[in-house]
């Protein structure tokens, strides 16, 4: 009977303790039974500091990114004007090129020209003399040389004057304005070209002529004079 008693004494109390323990663990505060609350009942909002530094950083990464698309752009137009100023400088450079080969078989062909007709001129003036010496009137051949000379004067007059103008151009430094101002030499030296050889053309016509007028007046020969005798009379 005793021990019937205690056991149920023990009993009783073992559901006493469990039923307190019980009690306690809910009516007792998370924090201060330590026990982890649950995630669907509270949310942790992130602290404010942490929102603003995500923020300065894809602020910072957007702008680094524009920059780099703005250095990139710029490269490329650097790229694009140094491509295109070399293509203008090349292109410049090939017309100065071609003007000064152009200018300089021209010179070597009008030169050799002029050097032609004035051996041609220097023979008939040598002519003249010598047909003067012997009483040959020379006088319409002296003004068809004359003439010859005039021309031949003034076409080397141009071609120092185009020659001085052509090295002017080509010795300018390579800028934008030197295209229209290649094209406006090369253009001036076809005209010059063209006025120059009419002049030579004229000279050798002249030159013709005169030579045309001292035909037959090389077989003259020096004037003999026969001696005046005198007749006395007598008484």
């Amino acid at each position: 009977m005793k021990n019937k008693n205690t056991l149920y004494l023990m009993i009783a109390l073992t559901i006493f303790f469990v039923g307190t323990v019980a009690h306690a663990e809910e009516t007792v505060s998370p924090e201060v039974s330590g026990s982890r609350p649950s995630n669907k009942s509270i949310r942790v909002q992130p602290p404010k500091q942490v929102l603003m530094k995500k923020l300065e950083g894809k602020a910072s990464t957007t702008d680094e990114r524009r920059e780099d698309v703005r250095n990139k752009i710029e490269e490329r137009r650097e790229d694009r004007a140094s491509t295109t100023a070399e293509r203008k400088e090349n292109r410049v450079e090939e017309m100065r090129n071609r003007l000064k080969n152009n200018f300089d078989k021209m010179l070597d062909r009008l030169t050799a020209t002029i050097e032609r007709e004035e051996t041609i001129m220097a023979k008939i003036e040598t002519r003249i003399a010598k047909i003067k010496t012997v009483g040959g009137n020379t006088k319409d051949a002296e003004a068809l040389v004359a003439e010859a000379k005039h021309h031949i004067e003034t076409a080397e007059k141009a071609l120092n004057d185009l020659k001085t103008s052509v090295d002017l151009t080509i010795s300018q430094n390579i800028t934008a304005s030197s295209t229209s101002l290649t094209k406006e030499a090369s253009s001036k030296m076809k005209k010059a070209t063209s006025e120059i050889e009419k002049h030579l053309r004229e000279a050798h016509k002249a030159l013709e002529k005169s030579v045309g007028k001292l035909k037959g007046m090389s077989q003259l020969r020096p004037a003999t004079t026969t001696p005046t005798s005198t007749t006395t009379s007598s008484n």
